[in-house]
């Protein structure tokens, strides 16, 4: 499919007009807040019958998520040809019942990430006047605050491993400790809330979306400090970094080759496996609160836990931007990276989408969370689209038409149960993420 640009830019503080040929026939996808209420009965002004144009209205990025207009609506413009070879402008508005923002129309193409804000690509089409090209374009909002690039209405679904999320109301990627910074100060000047995304392995979205903005870590810098130190960034992904030191021969990180997140919510939940946790390799933490100031966090002057860490008990949000880690020589990591890896693959559906062990083991004695969800036969438990994974009972699953209140429901659930038949009260190793996010 061929991918063209059509001319004009796109001004979220204004009207702006785009020229669109008398060819094309344009189909607006609304994300988010970008098109306000009067496109339900939208007017065009045409400039000549060759090269129609189109004026289009755009919200200020702080007007509120929810709009009139139903995701997915569309409004759209095409020439057409008659008997007699007479061509005319013809203009109609579409109303889709869907509420995913990210639901293209019919014929319409996804924008390339490196392409203009107004894309176009061609497809040919019969009608009885013969064939002819239809072209149908997208529009996206987007907002630049220096080198950050903020977006409107993207699906965290996307984001998730769970593949559960409504549109979050601004988006923007980070790759900069000092970027970050400038997304904390954004949060705060227009008082709406912050969400650090790491890789989404730990976290339920709602559907609903989040009504603030969502950054997505991508802090992935690697220094090796010399003597079995790392400086890694938090956004780098945690499998590769156990994965990578490993095959160097440094041993402590070899349970992090198959957990799906990043060293920076690794380090919040101080995550671990098969006896081993990030923080006994931890040296110090370098982290933002949550007005965007930098401290440093000694890991010996430090509380870390059994899934726990002193981040939990910051007001958020607090954003880890990078950690150094202290290893040691060992011939032997690489073969115990395999030994874990298969003996994942044997006990957890890593084929399915699942966010790991939802549950944290009750310890004290009694057994894992696993064996009591089997012992008590909700292995296979449906609720909706969520269910109980037949391989390891603390992972549940998620299928196609999956919504949070399932996964929601099938938990309280399965806690319900367990606290009737155990009198254990099992608390949550995933994270709800609420529409209107965490209190400051």
């Amino acid at each position: 499919m061929e991918t063209k640009a059509v001319s004009g830019s796109l001004d979220p503080f204004r009207w702006t007009r785009i020229d669109v040929p008398a060819a094309f026939h344009l189909h607006v996808r609304v994300q988010a807040t970008p098109l306000v209420a009067s496109l339900l009965s939208p007017s065009f002004v045409f400039s000549s019958s060759k090269h129609p144009s189109l004026f289009v209205p755009w919200r200020h990025p702080t007007a509120p998520l929810w709009n009139p207009i139903r995701f997915g609506s569309t409004v759209g413009f095409e020439t057409r040809i008659d008997r007699n070879g007479r061509k005319e402008v013809a203009a109609s508005t579409h109303r889709r019942t869907t509420m995913d923002p990210c639901a293209a129309s019919k014929g319409a193409v996804r924008m390339p990430r490196d392409r203009l804000d107004v894309c176009a690509a061609s497809r040919r089409r019969k009608t009885r006047f013969g064939t002819r090209t239809l072209r149908p374009a997208l529009v996206q909002a987007k907002a630049h605050r220096g080198n950050l690039e903020f977006k409107q209405g993207v699906m965290l679904s996307k984001h998730s491993t769970w593949g559960i999320g409504g549109p979050a109301k601004l988006f923007v990627e980070v790759f900069a400790s000092e970027d970050m910074v400038l997304v904390l100060k954004e949060s705060i000047q227009r008082n709406i809330p912050l969400f650090v995304l790491g890789r989404g392995s730990n976290c339920l979205f709602d559907d609903r979306g989040f009504e603030g903005i969502v950054a997505l870590n991508s802090m992935s810098q690697f220094q090796d400090l010399g003597d079995g130190k790392f400086r890694v960034g938090s956004g780098h992904r945690f499998d590769h970094l156990g994965a990578r030191t490993s095959k160097d021969g440094w041993t402590g990180l070899e349970f992090a080759a198959g957990i799906p997140g990043t060293v920076g919510g690794a380090i919040f939940m101080n995550a671990g496996a098969n006896h081993q946790q990030t923080s006994d390799v931890l040296v110090e933490v370098e982290y933002l609160d949550n007005q965007g100031d930098p401290h440093i966090l000694k890991k010996d002057s430090a509380d870390f836990g059994y899934r726990l860490s002193p981040f939990q008990g910051m007001l958020p949000p607090i954003v880890v931007t990078s950690a150094v880690f202290q290893l040691r020589k060992c011939d032997k990591s690489r073969a115990r990276v395999m030994e874990y890896m298969d003996r994942r693959r044997q006990t957890q559906p890593l084929h399915e989408k699942s966010a790991g062990c939802v549950f944290r083991n009750p310890g004290e004695g009694h057994p894992p969370v696993g064996y009591l969800i089997e012992h008590l036969g909700m292995k296979g438990l449906v609720v909706g689209g969520a269910s109980v994974s037949h391989v390891h009972g603390n992972f549940l699953i998620s299928s196609d038409g999956c919504q949070c209140s399932d996964m929601l429901q099938l938990i309280r659930e399965i806690k319900s149960r367990i606290k009737e038949a155990t009198g254990i009260v099992l608390e949550e190793e995933i994270h709800y993420v609420p529409p209107r996010g965490f209190h400051r």
